[in-house]
């Protein structure tokens, strides 16, 4: 290291970035216009000289040596300074910014990574690596990108964003998702992570294993670099760093915008329209800012643009709801952030002309008072992820599943029976000798909706997104290829309500639509009023809720995560089209309705449905019980105490009843001398008055646990069991208490 940049890092910290940021200046100017004299000349009685530079510690050391000669009335750099030696000063005292930036953020993680990545992106403005890129499009490409402020269309300059996309995805970049063996060319697995950096330019490396040979075959991660333009392959990090290389190469405004939750694109200033616009080279996506939360369900937290002249926070213009999102800001306080964003703004303006800072002050100002006003979603279908592979998008849950029809396979025609079945536990569908893994792959369509798992409940479900106010599924069946139509359909669908949750079922057909009771302890529905028609959809809307926890007070298809029947079956009945006369009237439906049984857990050839068996018949035949009993009960807090509540109900009715029968032949004075004189052990006596105590409090304390229900309170499972534990303790507290109060 020179040791004139030691000289320049004792300086105080504002000093010593004013300085670095002028010697970056001048190194940049000799490195971006290497055949101009002019550049390479200092003059001694200039500003940059007199107040710059002369009066701080270490700055002009500099200068003499990296190779300047004074002549007398000036600096020269000699021309037998090559650029490859300039770029290696000009990378040290990047180092230095960064040295002093890493000491400055409080050893926040997250503000040292935007401290980085702000110097990171100075690697676009490198004209040999611009050059560099230019090269991979023609001259009239070129002067076609270029010259959007010579075109008359107001709406050139977007055109041309989305021409440079729709060439750079399809005839420059590859998506990468998972390497072939280099020994075999088989197929590989991800292993793991190398973070030893043997090139300044791979951030890391990721290993992936191949499944036949065993041996290691890496893929590097590239930055910003010429490699790039090489390789010309990766996921979003390369496709956006290559991406923004390209325009800025043509001269566009652009900067690198950064999505916490992993993914990266770019923004290019629009000449015309005044303002920054989201372009996303690896989905090809103009202006459609809405696309991660909306279309790919993304959960955004943080997301930032950098250039080489500022950093900003734009996280405001890719949601919806900016209340959600703040609450997911947890890596720093806004203040902290603010700060450092500002900060890192100010350093890289220092050595811009006055009018070009008033410039983007005010434009920076009129970006913040536009991302004010939340982004509304239009009635823009903002589909799921494109780019990578089907099996990494659905990982990621960047995609969504959507427009799936179920059609009835060639013995389901035969047999006029279509039937399908859902696991919510297992999360998969069966369809005859078929299963489709996941809710999604079966739904035509849903909206802010997910599989939730409660590990400590041991249980699983389909409910809302967290702070979401409706979600809706749908799914469709087609028979109209099949002649056939729909007889009658045979419905289980759980649905689990709690506080003020509601979930609104509906199925439709051809003619008419038929709203589904919401009682929670359904466990089968017939329904024919939809019967001649040849399609069917069946949808669910869940609203309602509470509190905090809202989003889980409705649920459909709640069950253990150990059990092994369907919380959702659907069996229709279908028959010839030929042999239907007349519609039924829509605007009278009814349905017959069967109360759900607790029953043990039978194969699913048990209980098959038989050709126009009806329900009571099936249940005789599989020896179902037509009202639970014990004998079907599972045994856990909640039956104990249900059956507990009754015993001691019993308790108390029978001591009330017997004390009666007692005080008919004498008096309480002559039973309390009675029980004296059998002169029976104080143990003895105790137990007796703690076995005729707890009955009552345990009735007590029960009873009040049941008013609390019936004011809508503490009806979540949860809640159920710990007021049953609480009843438990404060019966054996009070019963304890009475004891020793008659002692």
């Amino acid at each position: 290291m020179l040791q004139s940049l030691n000289d320049i890092k004792s300086n105080s910290i504002d000093i010593c970035f004013r300085v670095v940021d002028v010697l970056l200046k001048l190194l940049n100017d000799i490195i971006n216009h290497p055949n101009q004299p002019k550049f390479r000349r200092l003059y001694l009685n200039s500003d940059v000289i007199q107040n710059d530079l002369l009066p701080f510690s270490g700055a002009m050391e500099f200068l003499f040596e990296i190779g300047f000669i004074d002549d007398g009335i000036s600096l020269v750099l000699p021309d037998c300074i090559i650029l490859s030696t300039l770029n290696n000063y000009k990378q040290q005292l990047i180092n230095i910014i960064s040295e002093h930036q890493k000491l400055n953020l409080n050893e926040n993680n997250f503000l040292k990574e935007i401290s980085s990545t702000s110097l990171t992106v100075l690697k676009f403005e490198d004209k040999i690596l611009q050059s560099k890129a230019l090269e991979n499009l023609s001259p009239e490409d070129i002067e076609l990108f270029s010259n959007f402020d010579k075109n008359n269309d107001s709406f050139y300059h977007e055109k041309m964003m989305l021409k440079l996309m729709i060439w750079f995805k399809k005839s420059f970049f590859k998506w990468f998702d998972t390497p072939t063996c280099h020994f075999c060319c088989s197929s590989t697995k991800f292993k793991g992570i190398n973070h030893n950096k043997l090139d300044e330019n791979v951030k890391y490396s990721e290993l992936y294993e191949c499944d036949n040979c065993g041996s290691i075959t890496n893929f590097k991660r590239y930055g910003i670099c010429e490699q790039l333009l090489t390789t010309r392959q990766g996921r979003c990090g390369e496709w956006a760093n290559c991406f923004t290389l390209f325009c800025r190469a043509l001269g566009w405004e652009a900067r690198l915008v950064i999505d916490k939750t992993d993914h990266v694109w770019t923004e290019v200033w629009s000449v015309n329209q005044k303002r920054w616009i989201h372009c996303d080279p690896c989905e090809t996506a103009l202006d459609k800012p809405l696309l991660y939360e909306k279309g790919w369900g993304k959960k955004l937290s943080y997301i930032l643009a950098y250039s080489h002249e500022e950093v900003q926070d734009v996280t405001w213009r890719y949601v919806e709801n900016s209340d959600s999102v703040l609450k997911r800001r947890t890596l720093c306080s806004e203040n902290e952030l603010l700060n450092t964003i500002l900060s890192l703004s100010q350093h890289k303006q220092n050595n811009l002309s006055l009018s070009r800072r008033k410039y983007i002050a005010e434009r920076r100002l009129k970006e913040c008072i536009e991302m004010l006003f939340q982004t509304k979603c239009t009635d823009e279908n903002y589909g799921g992820r494109t780019s990578g592979a089907i099996t990494w998008r659905l990982a990621r849950r960047e995609i969504q599943i959507e427009k799936f029809v179920w059609t009835p396979s060639e013995t389901e025609i035969a047999n006029k029976r279509f039937e399908l079945k859902y696991s919510t536990a297992f999360d998969k569908y069966i369809h005859g000798n078929s299963i489709h893994e996941g809710w999604k792959s079966g739904v035509y369509s849903y909206s802010s909706i997910f599989r939730k798992e409660e590990l400590d409940w041991k249980t699983v479900y389909l409910c809302r997104e967290e702070n979401c106010e409706k979600s809706t599924i749908e799914w469709r069946f087609d028979f109209s290829s099949t002649g056939l139509v729909v007889q009658d359909i045979k419905l289980i669908y759980t649905t689990a309500l709690f506080n003020t949750g509601e979930v609104e079922w509906k199925l439709i057909g051809n003619n008419a639509t038929v709203n589904l009771p919401t009682i929670e302890n359904i466990k089968e529905v017939i329904v024919d009023q939809i019967k001649g028609s040849d399609f069917v959809t069946l949808n669910a809307s869940l609203t309602g809720g509470s509190g905090d926890s809202a989003w889980q007070h409705s649920q459909i298809f709640r069950q253990s995560i150990k059990d092994q029947d369907y919380p959702f079956h659907i069996c229709t009945q279908t028959m010839h089209s030929q042999t239907i006369d007349v519609f039924p009237n829509a605007n009278n439906v009814s349905i017959k309705m069967h109360r759900m049984i607790t029953m043990q857990v039978k194969n699913a050839q048990e209980v098959e449905y038989k050709l126009g068996e009806t329900h009571d018949e099936k249940n005789g035949r599989l020896s179902r019980p037509m009202s639970p009993h014990l004998t079907i009960y599972k045994p856990q807090l909640t039956t104990i105490l249900s059956i507990t509540h009754r015993g001691t109900g019993v308790a108390l009715s029978g001591v009330t009843a017997g004390l009666g029968a007692l005080f008919l032949f004498t008096d309480l004075p002559t039973f309390v001398q009675f029980v004296h004189s059998l002169e029976l052990p104080s143990a003895a006596i105790m137990s007796a008055k703690g076995l005729i105590a707890f009955p009552f409090f345990y009735h007590l304390c029960n009873g009040i646990r049941h008013l609390i229900w019936d004011a809508g309170k503490c009806l979540t499972i949860k809640q159920v069991y710990s007021t049953g534990y609480g009843v438990i303790v404060g019966s054996l507290i009070l019963t304890v208490l009475s004891l020793a109060y008659s002692s």
